[in-house]
């Protein structure tokens, strides 16, 4: 367990050999991450457990050169394929004093540089009539953290009224494939006195499409004890 006031990012653990220098197939890693944020906004989110599908040690992987190529690919050589669409379930309307904040996370390059960007966004919100409504969205960071007004601005208010509730997906573009991670968090000011409040609490985001065009270069040191 670790504690980090005041830090925001995102953690990848990869199971590797400490002798060999290698990323080893070892389905078993888990975690949790507790989170409490400024305006009350709290959840424990599970890890994003990603299974290696070789056996041993990875494929073309070089002992002592300092870094492998992780492929999350679908295929016996790599991991299974990464989260391209995600989905935010259980939308509840801002007017019923819900604050939903969005954490968006781009997967992918390498973990000497994360220079890489989300970039452009395409997405949907839906209503519980299942009437759509499209967006896009140019995001310069690799992690993203804002309230879904934020995102979508007062229109929203519009398409999720008092009373209403929806969900949304989002995706890269087909012309910049990228992976995504993401978790909402929901606190509501009414303090459960609104019979229209949403829950206080978070969750991740589920994955409805995948993509196999994403790589990770990690760079590993041997243990100093």
């Amino acid at each position: 367990m670790d504690v980090d006031p005041g830090i925001t990012g995102f953690i990848i653990a990869v199971a590797v050999d400490g002798q060999l220098e290698c990323p080893v197939s070892f389905n078993y890693l888990t975690g949790n991450a507790d989170i409490k944020a400024p305006a009350g906004y709290q959840a424990s989110l599970a890890a994003q457990t990603i299974a290696a599908l070789y056996s041993g040690l990875l494929p073309g992987c070089q002992s002592g050169t300092g870094s492998a190529t992780l492929a999350f690919n679908g295929s016996s050589n790599g991991y299974d394929r990464l989260p391209r669409t995600l989905a935010v379930d259980h939308l509840a309307s801002p007017q019923d004093g819900n604050d939903s904040l969005l954490i968006i996370n781009r997967f992918g390059g390498s973990t000497s540089r994360f220079t890489d960007r989300i970039g452009l966004l395409i997405g949907t919100i839906y209503d519980d009539a299942g009437n759509a409504s499209d967006f896009t969205r140019d995001i310069p960071l690799r992690q993203y953290r804002n309230t879904l007004l934020g995102l979508y601005g007062q229109n929203l208010n519009s398409i999720l009224p008092s009373g209403r509730k929806g969900w949304m997906k989002f995706s890269a573009t087909q012309a910049n494939d990228f992976a995504l991670f993401g978790a909402v968090i929901n606190v509501n000011s009414s303090g459960g006195q609104n019979p229209r409040s949403s829950f206080n609490g978070g969750q991740n985001l589920r994955a409805l499409t995948f993509t196999s065009g994403v790589t990770l270069i990690i760079s590993m040191r041997p243990p100093s004890c």
